[in-house]
């Protein structure tokens, strides 16, 4: 496959099986592999490895994730892409310029302390350091400042989807401005979706 795919037969499975919340995988819940991906095209390539394989692909990025809805993927395959991590600034997408862009396997404390740094600002975000931005953020990002500033997500103005589109992996760029903002609406949550 090309890819950092790891197996039960691997001795690094009984650890990266796990999540933060050690409970999961319950008894015969565990996913049959996981996929550690370092950027973009190797997400790409693992989403579609699971599609093609008929696997029930889960993604993880920081692995907060207390209901087991990741690690809790029997037979299938956990994409952890926490190794996409960084704050870029000054970023240029489909015509579009944005202040920042925070890589899904960024982790709260990072994103808050290297946006400090560049800016003298931080974001509304959760207090746990080691969660991961794409569970955050997609989740609300609710923290100590949201009475103040709102969720994270209130923050969110645009994000890249990739998108399971008729068996093959399509890569979406979503603009909260855009005329159609259903994939932009659905990154922000269950309300802002079923308004889409």
């Amino acid at each position: 496959m090309g890819l950092n795919a790891i197996t039960p037969d691997d001795h690094r499975y009984e650890t990266l099986k796990k999540g933060f919340n050690l409970r999961w995988p319950a008894a015969g819940q565990a996913a049959g592999g996981i996929i550690i991906c370092s950027d973009e095209a190797e997400v790409v390539a693992a989403l579609q490895y699971a599609l093609d394989h008929k696997l029930k692909p889960t993604i993880r990025s920081g692995g907060h994730c207390y209901e087991g809805f990741v690690s809790n993927n029997p037979g299938g395959l956990i994409i952890d892409i926490g190794q996409l991590s960084g704050l870029r600034r000054d970023i240029a997408a489909d015509g579009r310029r944005y202040g920042f862009q925070l890589l899904a396997g960024n982790q709260n404390w990072d994103g808050y302390v290297g946006l400090y740094k560049l800016t003298g600002k931080t974001m509304p975000g959760g207090s746990c350091y080691s969660v991961g931005a794409g569970g955050h953020i997609s989740g609300g990002g609710y923290g100590l400042l949201s009475r103040l500033q709102g969720l994270t997500v209130d923050w969110l103005s645009a994000v890249d989807i990739l998108l399971a589109d008729g068996g093959k992996v399509r890569k979406v760029h979503a603009a909260s401005t855009m005329s159609s903002p259903t994939c932009s609406s659905c990154a922000r949550g269950p309300a802002a979706a079923m308004s889409a």
